[in-house]
């Protein structure tokens, strides 16, 4: 079929639109017809003819629209190619077949629409300005971590004293939006801690001087993006019946604490503290990098403000956050929402695309690995959902790209300078909660 004579035109109709008119000349079109059903014949089984000898005038009558059907379709992908290969194109989008003319004795007619990959053109790697403090653990974030510590294993034991700061009030609760008589909350038991800022603005000091035994009343409104979208922005009264006061027991720092909470095999204090500093340096390096990576990200979109992006590919992208399960509504307002996230997302991997072929970085083979067994091991079967993920090109090409371009983002990151500013563990924490 690739020797075909066909005239073929192609159109710009958009940014990354394109149409291809294509015309088959009648002649060429029957004689690819024909052979088309020469070969058809060879399959059919009819009394009276041996394979393949069946008069054509009968084959064309069994068969014939198939056969028409299999030359256009042979000829739209042979066009397709032809083009892609002339024009040096990445399709975007599936093309969409519109046959205008296929008359018998007629040139046969049709048209391609598709979307093209838009070329991009990186700027703004030179100096990548974006700010990357450096970190320095402290005694005070120490001794902090280790206080968390003896909390978290901390006896609560009842007090008849009203609570403070620290305390934990255990209560019945009941709510209703002010001015409605309909309760939100109606008789939960619930266990708060004061000031483990776990509760919305305001309520948890509400329980300061709370009594065991007594009530609790006051008004509060609740945040205007709070996750119960009923609730959100109105104000509220709650009622608390309070049950008990407690108030904490820290353990002593003991070898046998050290040893069995801490998990420090030494079980001396000192040993302690520079295990404890040791882990809140891993930590505190990842919570900024994974700040300094979505900084990254905002950079990168806010250099590359004129790339522009096929709706093919945002339509994709928006079917798989919806797989994803981002979404349980298929509303105006969530759809406008997903659009957005997805058209993000599709620009940032032709950005990071476009870098990765120019850095020519490759794929590390252990980061795929160990990304693959986290997900095999998500499985009921881990064994064969790696040998799965792995024979599967689909999802095998899906985690090559993802690794690939988590390892152009870390490349670009070891092109950030660091700054003079020097935070500790605990200025990092406020600095990255805003």
């Amino acid at each position: 079929m690739s020797s075909v004579s066909m005239e073929m035109s192609l159109q710009k109709t958009g940014p990354h639109e394109r149409k291809l008119l294509v015309t088959v000349p009648a002649e060429t079109f029957e004689e690819a017809f024909k052979r088309q059903l020469q070969e058809m014949s060879k399959q059919i089984k009819a009394d009276g003819f041996r394979a393949g000898k069946m008069p054509i005038k009968l084959v064309e009558k069994r068969v014939g629209p198939q056969a028409r059907y299999e030359v256009i379709n042979k000829m739209t992908e042979d066009s397709i190619r032809q083009t892609i290969e002339n024009e040096k194109l990445i399709l975007a989008s599936r093309p969409v077949l519109d046959i205008e003319k296929t008359g018998e004795g007629e040139p046969l007619q049709f048209t391609v629409t598709f979307e093209v990959y838009p070329e991009v053109v990186l700027s703004g790697l030179d100096k990548i300005a974006i700010k990357k403090p450096k970190l320095a653990i402290d005694d005070a974030d120490v001794e902090e971590a280790i206080e968390r510590l003896r909390t978290r294993s901390a006896n609560w034991t009842a007090s008849d004293k009203p609570a403070v700061s620290g305390n934990r009030v255990r209560f019945k609760l009941f709510g209703n939006v002010v001015g409605e008589t309909e309760k939100f909350e109606n008789g939960s038991e619930m266990t708060m801690e004061i000031g483990a800022k776990e509760a919305i603005p305001g309520f948890e000091d509400a329980l300061i001087g709370a009594e065991t035994g007594k009530k609790v009343a006051f008004d509060l409104p609740f945040p205007a993006d709070y996750f119960r979208d009923e609730l959100a922005g109105k104000t509220a009264h709650f009622a608390l019946d309070v049950l008990a006061v407690e108030t904490p027991e820290l353990p002593t720092l003991d070898e046998a604490f050290i040893k069995e909470k801490g998990r420090v095999e030494a079980g001396t204090i000192e040993a302690l503290r520079e295990d404890v500093k040791a882990k809140l340096a891993e930590s505190a390096k990842r919570m900024l990098n994974s700040s300094l990576k979505e900084e990254l990200l905002d950079y990168l979109l806010s250099k590359h403000t004129e790339l522009t992006v096929p709706k093919g590919l945002i339509e994709q992208e928006v079917a798989a956050l919806h797989h994803e399960g981002h979404s349980h509504s298929h509303e105006e307002g969530e759809s406008c929402g997903h659009t957005a996230e997805a058209e993000r997302r599709v620009k940032l991997s032709l950005i990071l695309g476009q870098y990765i072929r120019e850095q020519d970085i490759k794929l590390d083979e252990t980061k795929m690995y160990r990304a693959a067994l986290e997900i095999a091991f998500r499985s009921p079967d881990p064994k064969a959902e790696l040998d799965n993920i792995y024979k599967n090109p689909r999802l095998r090409n899906m985690l090559v790209s993802i690794i690939l371009e988590e390892q152009a983002v870390d490349h670009l990151l070891e092109r950030v300078q660091e700054t003079e500013e020097t935070l500790s563990y605990k200025e990092m924490i406020k600095k990255l909660n805003g």
